[in-house]
């Protein structure tokens, strides 16, 4: 989490400093928020279309037995 440090001696003088350091901190966090959105998006995308393809897994273990006994 960031922390927001103002070294002024005169809270009228650091009070500008302080409200544009927590406008940029809203801004990067809504930023981020949007960004995982998306992220999120893709992946549920992603997922379904892994969920549509056929199991390959039988074929797959097939040929390895049959590697293997050409090994022996």
């Amino acid at each position: 989490m960031p922390v927001m440090i103002i070294r002024v001696k005169n809270w009228e003088k650091g009070m500008p400093a302080m409200k544009a350091m927590l406008g940029k901190l809203t801004k990067e966090t809504k930023e981020k928020e949007e960004r995982i959105k998306l992220l999120k998006e893709k992946i549920a995308r992603l997922t379904r279309k892994l969920e549509k393809r056929p199991a390959r897994s039988s074929i797959k273990s097939s040929e390895s037995e049959e590697e293997k006994n050409v090994s022996i």
